[in-house]
């Protein structure tokens, strides 16, 4: 018999007007952050065409819940370094 996914909602995740306008202007400039599964932990890879080393990939592991939080903020940290 199957086994039954189960899937994890997060309530915890805190979204504003500014997480999407940092997250649209990365995505102009091409600068992506997604989740990666890497020996059955959940990490966190950059793709950032305006820097040297393009990839950086975090090195600890988040929960699913985490890392969603994690990444809207990671958006807003990237728009305000880059963003002159």
């Amino acid at each position: 018999m199957p086994r039954k996914n189960q899937v994890e909602i997060c309530k915890d995740v805190n979204t504003l007007d500014e997480h999407y306008q940092a997250m649209l202007w990365c995505h102009r400039r091409g600068i992506k952050i997604y989740p990666t599964f890497i020996k059955h932990k959940l990490h966190i890879e950059i793709y950032n065409p305006l820097i040297k080393n393009r990839l950086t990939v975090s090195q600890n592991d988040y929960t699913n819940c985490q890392a969603q939080q994690i990444i809207w903020d990671l958006y807003i940290k990237l728009c305000n370094k880059y963003k002159k």
